[in-house]
């Protein structure tokens, strides 16, 4: 924490199974979470920066795979903005196959 008690550093995320996390809240999921996230500021304006990947995630018949999420929250306590992007290379439900998923925030 800085001196005004705002957080400054990065957090590592390494999830190998993310079963037991759902098992936290009750969920059953499988697959898997790696990359970080930063906490920093930009003068007085706190920003959070996320880089994150996983091979694939799934909860019943929702299941995406080789998801990454590259976002930037400026300003996340007084006024956020979020840019970046949000990919996947197929995001399944039943069925139904949804391939090359891109957004950009």
């Amino acid at each position: 924490l800085d001196d005004q008690f705002l957080p400054v550093g990065t957090l590592t995320l390494a999830v190998p199974d993310v079963g037991p996390l759902a098992a936290l809240g009750g969920q059953t999921a499988t697959g898997d979470i790696n990359g970080t996230i930063a906490f920093a500021k930009d003068g007085a304006t706190p920003n959070l920066t996320i880089n994150a990947a996983s091979t694939s995630i799934a909860r019943g018949e929702l299941a995406a795979k080789a998801i990454t999420v590259n976002a930037l929250i400026a300003n996340y306590l007084k006024g956020p903005a979020i840019s970046g992007t949000i990919k996947a290379d197929s995001v399944t439900s039943g069925k139904t196959v949804v391939s090359g998923i891109g957004i950009d925030l």
